[in-house]
């Protein structure tokens, strides 16, 4: 007897749930029909309560703040685009080196440097283009891309030194052009791939602390 009343009076905690979903609701739709639910508060861009707690306290980040997949898929795209460019001439001046072609060594019995440069330079071009075509270490990536840039700043030095005119030194400026494009992408999406996996770790806690305000 005494448990059949404690069940009877339990509290409808169904029907607060469903009134507040339904507020919820109903207040953003009226952002979104008044305003296109672009300048709507955070109170209105989260379906329940405890989501927005969740969001207040930086478990989850408000949708206008992510990047939309379109941009994610065009830095995709501009990125296979310009890193092919870059690796492809430092792929060319890696063989250069490794063949000894006449122009190139003449180019660097010009500047002053012995032949067995040519074989050091092609090696760490070529293990450059390894780390940033497989990607296998960030660390190791972020190491080429600067090796690269040495290297660009060295022969344009070098270039000045030896006395040759400024549109000849400006050519390894090319590549760097080109590298330097490839990076800026590469650093975002790595930022964006970053950010993925923060929301994702903390929509578990979100969605905990949701289902415990209900």
């Amino acid at each position: 007897m005494g448990a059949a009343g404690a069940r009877g009076r339990r509290p409808d905690v169904t029907g607060e749930v469903e009134l507040r979903r339904h507020v919820f609701e109903s207040i953003s739709q009226k952002y979104q029909n008044d305003a296109g639910g672009e300048h709507a508060p955070a109170e209105c861009r989260f379906r329940s309560p405890g989501a927005l707690a969740a969001a207040r306290r930086g478990m989850v980040r408000a949708p206008s703040l992510a990047m939309t997949r379109s941009r994610a898929k065009h830095l995709r795209l501009l990125y296979w685009i310009v890193t092919p460019l870059f690796l492809i001439g430092q792929g060319w001046a890696a063989w250069q080196y490794f063949t000894e072609a006449p122009r190139m060594t003449d180019a660097i019995l010009t500047l002053g440097y012995p032949i067995y440069v040519m074989k050091i330079l092609g090696v760490a071009k070529v293990l450059g283009i390894t780390a940033i075509l497989t990607g296998l270490s960030p660390t190791l990536k972020e190491w080429a891309y600067a090796g690269f840039t040495f290297d660009v700043c060295g022969a344009f030095a070098s270039h000045l030194s030896a006395g040759d005119a400024l549109p000849i030194a400006l050519v390894p400026a090319a590549f760097f052009v080109v590298q330097l494009a490839s990076y800026l992408v590469w650093k975002q999406l790595a930022q964006r791939n970053a950010s993925r996996r923060r929301r994702h770790f903390y929509e578990m806690p979100a969605r905990e602390a949701e289902m415990q305000t209900l």
